[in-house]
């Protein structure tokens, strides 16, 4: 054994909380908004001593309308031997522990994956380009119907880094789902992903309304019922309790203004809403039409419009309104 790999693993913390985040864009139809969040990394400078940058982010407190999407992000690791973490508290409204005072319990949740190569170089090659199966990069799905309004990140692994020459870092990120694709490269150098990503990785937020249900089907909403435009409707959240207020197809703009969700042009929207060469597109309230042009039969949507007549017929009568005309000149 080498000599040094008996001292104890020696770690400077540092803790980056994040109350405040870069927004990148929102959709209001989705009830959803996307923001950069940090990535953590425990970085070693020989083989026991390390500096680890963990995270602790809080979207909100109670019943904030703000969660962490549990069906868009994942839990994601990078890094030759890496064991993300991601820890919250669950909320409940009915906690009788010291925590009920901010509306959280003690029932702690845990999430986490495990990417690990053995301690020889040679185990590197083992990693994959485009894979997050174990080998250099590792992911975990988030438990589904749960609210999660804050989170901590960081990385637990206490056994000495042999490697810390060319792959002294390890990773760990909640991200959106599809958004971070592996390459071998992120497992060497010094905090690379961050260097990669200056701004920070996206992380997909729901917001709902929560402090509510939508009213049953022939119910009259309540006073502070939030979905107050016309041409609207109700929808349960997909995160935790409450729900979200959806403007109804062939309709765009903002449910939970009045007068907010306004009827779309689909002509002008061909990519989404399809009408073919051979038909006439014409908008309509919450809709359109495709008819097929005169003289033709079909569905224009679908693009099947096809002459009436077969084209010697259409020759003849071509021929005899051409005639017509010049008989009406003479």
């Amino acid at each position: 054994m080498q000599k040094g790999l008996c001292r104890r693993n020696r770690v400077w913390n540092r803790t980056r909380e994040d109350t405040a985040l870069e927004l990148i864009d929102i959709s209001v139809a989705k009830g959803e908004a996307r923001a950069y969040a940090a990535v953590s990394s425990r970085c070693s400078a020989n083989h026991t001593d390390s500096l680890s940058k963990s995270l602790r982010m809080r979207l909100g407190e109670k019943m904030s309308p703000f969660l962490v999407s549990v069906t868009r992000n994942v839990l994601i690791g990078v890094g030759w031997r890496v064991q993300p973490k991601m820890n919250s508290y669950l909320w409940s409204a009915s906690a009788s522990d010291a925590l009920s005072a901010h509306g959280y319990s003690s029932n702690e949740l845990t999430i986490s994956c495990l990417s690990y190569l053995m301690r020889m170089p040679q185990f590197l090659k083992f990693a994959t380009n485009g894979s997050c199966s174990g080998r250099g990069c590792c992911r975990a799905a988030l438990p589904e119907a749960v609210a999660l309004t804050r989170f901590a990140l960081w990385i637990s692994f206490d056994e000495p880094n042999t490697l810390f020459v060319t792959n002294p870092c390890s990773y760990a990120m909640v991200v959106e789902s599809t958004w971070y694709n592996f390459t071998t490269p992120d497992m060497y150098g010094y905090e690379e992903i961050p260097k990669k990503f200056p701004r920070g990785v996206p992380l997909v937020i729901d917001f709902s309304i929560r402090n509510g249900s939508c009213p049953e089907k022939g119910q009259h909403p309540p006073p502070d019922y939030a979905c107050v435009s016309g041409n609207s409707s109700c929808s349960n959240a997909t995160s935790g309790l409450g729900y979200v207020c959806k403007c109804w197809d062939h309709y765009d703009g903002n449910p939970y203004i009045a007068n907010g969700c306004q009827d779309i042009d689909e002509c002008k929207l061909r990519d989404l809403y399809p009408c073919s060469s051979d038909g006439i597109c014409k908008n309509t309230l919450g809709g359109y039409a495709c008819p097929c042009k005169s003289g033709m039969k079909g569905d224009g949507v679908k693009g099947t419009c096809t002459h009436i007549f077969p084209q010697a017929a259409r020759t003849i009568l071509g021929k005899k309104i051409l005639s017509q005309r010049m008989h009406h000149i003479d």
